[in-house]
């Protein structure tokens, strides 16, 4: 985990302040000792992750990766759970996809790309659906302090008007430079969808993000797809112990 890329994230979240870096980098790996996050697989998070309400979709047209996440599939308000499936699907995003490797993304991030692309599909959300405050604090904190410099931007496609009652109360805990990154998208305003289609290949897009994919989420294809990631993940985690 701690390999000169890492390092380097934890630096420029830091402001290429040492001391800063260094103790917010203790703080993550004794998180990670306690979270475990690299040892969670697909049959521990499944039951929030049939939902189908985060998964990765390949690459923007930058070589991105690209995580969909879609807060109106989802069905639970139990927030251990809820927690355990983001990290779940944050180290499968930031793990390589190159199989002749197999190495965490961030060691060969010069021709991966390091970066994450959110795509927040707001269709079907209401408050009712929106995570408890504390959950949406916990969410923040773990993707601010313990995936630092991960994020390329997050884009907000569709969110309705009662959104900007939880936007106005989750907005204060969101750091300045991860703010910056946020986009939202109105599909009814031409230059909106424009910007978007820049970024992305909307034949990869699914259709109620205004792209052409299918928008049907098939759980038992993506958990054997999940199995396959954590066999090689767990594959080369045991090789890395015996050296």
């Amino acid at each position: 985990f701690a390999n000169d890329a890492t390092l380097c994230r934890y630096l420029r979240a830091r402001d290429w302040n040492l001391k800063r870096a260094m103790k917010m980098l203790k703080a993550s790996l004794q998180w990670r000792k306690v979270a475990r996050p690299e040892f969670i697989t697909w049959d521990d998070v499944k039951k929030e992750g049939e939902e189908g309400k985060q998964y990765l979709a390949g690459r923007d047209r930058h070589g991105r990766a690209v995580l969909i996440a879609r807060p109106g599939r989802d069905g639970g308000r139990e927030q251990a759970s809820h927690v355990r499936f983001l990290i779940y699907t944050l180290e499968h995003a930031t793990w390589s996809d190159t199989a002749e490797e197999d190495l965490p993304l961030g060691a060969h991030a010069e021709h991966t790309g390091e970066k994450l692309v959110v795509l927040i599909n707001f269709t079907g959300w209401t408050l009712a659906t929106a995570p408890p405050m504390k959950t949406a604090r916990e969410t923040l904190a773990i993707l601010q302090e313990h995936y630092p410099e991960r994020l390329a931007v997050a884009v907000c496609y569709n969110p309705p008007w009662i959104f900007a009652v939880f936007w106005k109360a989750i907005s204060p805990f969101i750091d300045p430079n991860t703010y910056r990154k946020i986009r939202f998208v109105n599909p009814k305003r031409e230059k909106e969808v424009r910007r978007m289609r820049q970024m992305f290949d909307m034949s990869c897009v699914d259709e109620d993000l205004g792209g052409d994919r299918s928008n049907a989420f098939d759980a038992r294809a993506f958990g054997d797809k999940m199995r396959v990631f954590d066999a090689r993940k767990a594959a080369v985690l045991k090789a890395k112990a015996m050296r």
